[in-house]
C-alpha cells in the first residue's frame, strides 16, 4: 500500500512539473520582453508590446503596464499603448479600460496620457463616459482631439447644444479632421445649437480656421441665425474670413446684400480686393447692375480696385469689357497696366493687337517690354519694342492674320529665346546668378561686421576675391538695379544690429530712383551684429512684395528672434495667405534658415564659399 502511494505521489509531482513548465517558459519570455522594452524605451518596436499583450490575461497586462512606464515620446506611446486593444473582449477588459481611463489623467508623462487616450478609443462602446470626461475636463488639447474622433457619431446623434459645444471646443479645424467636422456640424440644426455656433463664430478667441469651418457649415442654411452670423463676418479682421463670407452671401440675389458686398470688396489688401471681385464676377456674370458697378470700379482712385476690376472684366465675354481693358493699358499705374495686359493676353483676340501696338512707348519701360512679349505670343512675330515696326507689319499682314495657338506661340518664343544673345534685348536681370523675374522686389542685404571679411568662392571673380564680402554685395546689387527695367517696384533693406530700409515701401524704378539707390549702396559699410528676422519682418509688412532676395554670411545673433525654427514658424504664419518667394544667398557658410525659406516658398538658394 505504501509502495502504491509512493508511485501515485511521484506521478502527481511529474504531472505538476509537466504542467508548470509552460508557465515557467511563458513567465521567462515575458520577463525577457519586459527587459528589452525597458532598455529600448521609446526606441522599442510596437510589436514588442503587442507580443507582451498577446496572452490577454492578468499576467500579460501586469507586464505590459511595467513596459509602458518609461515612455516619453508621443508617437512611441500611442503605438505602444495600442497593444491594450488586444484585451478587447477578454475576461479583464473592464479592468484594462478602468486603468486606461485613470492613465489619461494621472500618467506621469503627457505622452503616456496621450497614448492611454488613444488606446481608450478602441473601447469606445464601453468607455463612452470616460471619453466624455476627457472631452470636458482634460487640460491637453491633444488628448481631447483623440477622444473626440470616435465620439463624433454619438454627439451628432444627440444633436443638442451641449454636444455641439463639445464638438467645437475639441475638434481640429485643419488637416484630415476638417471634412469630418464640417459634416458633423450639419447635423446640429436646432436653434439653440445654431445660436451657440454663431456665438463661436463671433468670438474673438476663435481661430480663423474654425471660423472658416463654421462659415462652410452655415453656407447651405436658410435660417436667420445663419444669415446674420455670415453677414457679420463681412467685418472680420481676417481677409480670408471676409472673403469666405462674400463667397457665400454672393450666391444670393438680395439687392441690398449685393450692394453691401460690392462695398466690402473694395476695402482691404490688393490680394483681397482682387479675390473678392473675382468671386462676385463668377457669381453675377450677367447681372446688369454688377456690370455697371464693375465699369465704375475702373475709375476708382484705388489701384487695387482698378486691378480687381481688370481681373473681373476678364470674366465678361463682351466687346465693352475688352474695350475697357484696352483703356486700362493707358492707366497711370504700371501695376494696373500689367494686370489689364495679362487679362488681354488670356483672351487672345485679334482686335487687341492694334491696341497693344498703340500702347508701345518708352523702350526702357517695363510695360513696353511686357506688351512686346504679349504681341510675340499673340502673333508669333518679333519686332522688338518698336511701335513703327509693329505698325508696318500689321498694316501689311494684319488683315489675314490668324492668332496662333498658345502651344505654337510658346514654341516660337522658346526658339527665339534660345537664339538670343545673353546681352540682347530680353530682360536678364539677376542677383548672384539668381534670375529676377518678379516685378515687386525687396533686397535684404547683410551689412554686419563679418561682411568686412575677404570675399571668395564661386560667384565671385578673381578680382573680387581680393576684396571684401560687402564690396562684392554692393557690386552685385548695383548691377541688378542697372539690369532691371523701368517700372519695376523695389526696395532695399540692410541689417546689422539694426535694420535700415531704403524706403518705407516699394517704389517705382526709374532713372531718378535708380541713381539715388546706387548712391545709397555706395555708402554702406560693415559693422554690428546680425538681426536677420527684424529685416525679414520689416520686408513682409509691405503687402505688395512678391519676391525677397536675402543675402547673409551668418546666423541670427540679434533682434526679436534668433532661433531659426521660431523664425521659420513666424515667417510661415506671416506668409500663409501670400504667394511670396524667398531667394537666399549664403556667403562663407551654409545657412539652414535661407535654405528652408527658399525651399518652402519655391525660391532659389545659392551658397558662395
Amino acid at each position: 500500500m505504501r509502495s502504491w502511494n509512493s508511485i501515485l505521489l511521484l506521478l502527481l509531482l511529474l504531472t505538476g512539473v509537466a504542467q508548470g513548465a509552460p508557465d515557467q517558459d511563458r513567465s521567462a519570455e515575458l520577463a525577457r520582453m519586459l527587459d528589452r522594452a525597458l532598455v529600448l524605451g521609446d526606441r522599442a518596436p510596437s510589436r514588442l508590446y503587442y507580443g507582451i499583450a498577446a496572452g490577454r490575461d492578468t499576467q500579460a497586462f501586469s507586464v505590459l503596464k511595467d513596459a509602458l512606464a518609461p515612455l516619453e515620446d508621443p508617437g512611441s506611446a500611442c503605438a505602444a499603448y495600442g497593444a491594450c486593444s488586444l484585451f478587447k473582449g477578454s475576461a479583464i477588459e473592464d479592468h484594462v479600460v478602468g486603468w486606461l481611463a485613470n492613465q489619461t489623467f494621472k500618467a506621469t508623462h503627457p505622452a503616456q496620457q496621450l497614448g492611454a487616450t488613444q488606446a481608450l478609443t478602441y473601447f469606445w462602446r464601453t468607455a463612452e463616459e470616460d471619453l466624455l470626461r476627457i472631452l470636458r475636463n482634460h487640460p491637453a488639447r491633444g488628448c481631447r482631439e483623440r477622444a473626440l474622433e470616435p465620439m463624433i457619431p454619438i454627439l451628432t446623434s444627440r444633436g443638442d447644444r451641449s454636444s455641439c459645444k463639445l464638438l467645437l471646443d475639441n475638434a481640429s479645424p485643419t488637416g484630415r479632421g476638417r471634412p469630418a467636422l464640417i459634416g458633423a456640424l450639419k447635423h446640429f440644426t436646432s436653434t439653440p445649437a445654431e445660436t451657440m455656433m454663431a456665438s463661436k463664430l463671433r468670438d474673438k478667441k476663435t481661430s480663423n480656421e474654425m471660423k472658416l469651418v463654421l462659415l462652410d457649415s452655415f453656407a447651405a442654411r436658410r435660417s436667420s441665425v445663419a444669415r446674420i452670423a455670415i453677414d457679420r463676418r463681412l467685418n472680420d479682421p481676417d481677409e480670408e474670413v471676409r472673403l469666405r463670407a462674400i463667397n457665400i452671401l454672393g450666391r444670393g440675389d438680395d439687392p441690398e446684400t449685393l450692394r453691401k458686398l460690392r462695398g466690402v470688396a473694395q476695402q482691404g489688401s490688393p490680394e483681397f480686393v482682387i479675390a473678392a471681385m473675382l468671386s462676385l464676377a463668377e457669381q453675377h456674370e450677367g447681372d446688369p447692375d454688377w456690370i455697371k458697378d464693375l465699369y465704375a470700379f475702373t475709375q476708382s482712385h484705388e489701384i487695387s480696385v482698378r486691378c480687381g476690376a481688370a481681373k473681373a472684366l476678364g470674366r465678361l465675354p463682351t466687346q465693352d469689357s475688352l474695350t475697357l481693358l484696352h483703356r486700362l493699358l493707358k492707366d497711370r499705374e504700371v501695376e494696373v497696366q500689367l494686370t489689364a495686359l495679362g487679362v488681354i493676353a488670356e483672351h487672345r483676340q485679334l482686335q487687341s493687337i492694334p491696341k497693344l501696338i498703340a500702347s508701345l512707348g518708352d523702350p526702357q519701360a517695363l510695360i513696353t517690354h511686357e506688351i512686346a512679349r504679349t504681341l510675340r505670343l499673340l502673333t508669333g512675330q518679333d519686332h522688338g519694342v518698336s511701335r513703327k515696326r509693329w505698325e508696318a507689319w500689321f498694316d501689311e499682314e494684319g488683315a489675314g492674320l490668324q492668332v496662333p495657338t498658345v502651344a505654337e506661340s510658346l514654341r516660337l518664343e522658346h526658339e527665339r529665346t534660345a537664339r538670343k544673345n545673353p546681352t540682347g534685348k530680353y530682360r536678364t536681370a539677376s542677383f548672384y546668378g539668381i534670375e529676377i523675374r518678379a516685378n515687386k522686389i525687396c533686397f535684404i542685404v547683410d551689412t554686419s561686421g563679418s561682411m568686412a571679411e575677404r570675399a571668395g568662392g564661386r560667384g565671385t571673380s578673381s578680382l573680387s576675391r581680393r576684396t571684401t564680402r560687402i564690396a562684392v554685395a554692393k557690386t552685385e546689387l548695383s548691377n541688378s538695379l542697372n539690369q532691371l527695367l523701368n517700372g519695376v517696384r523695389f526696395n532695399i533693406i540692410t541689417f546689422e544690429s539694426r535694420v535700415s530700409p531704403y524706403q518705407k515701401k516699394l517704389i517705382e524704378l526709374d532713372s531718378k530712383s535708380r541713381a539715388d539707390a546706387l548712391k545709397r549702396i555706395k555708402s554702406w559699410h560693415a559693422s554690428g551684429g546680425t538681426a536677420i528676422f527684424d529685416a525679414i519682418n520689416l520686408a513682409l509688412t509691405d503687402k505688395d512684395v512678391e519676391a525677397i532676395y536675402l543675402l547673409t554670411d551668418g546666423e541670427p545673433t540679434e533682434g526679436r528672434l534668433i532661433d531659426i525654427d521660431q523664425i521659420l514658424e513666424r515667417v510661415d504664419a506671416m506668409t500663409r495667405s501670400r504667394k511670396i518667394k524667398f531667394h537666399g544667398v549664403a556667403i562663407g557658410q551654409r545657412s539652414r534658415l535661407l535654405r528652408e525659406l527658399s525651399r518652402r516658398s519655391g525660391g532659389q538658394y545659392v551658397e558662395i564659399f
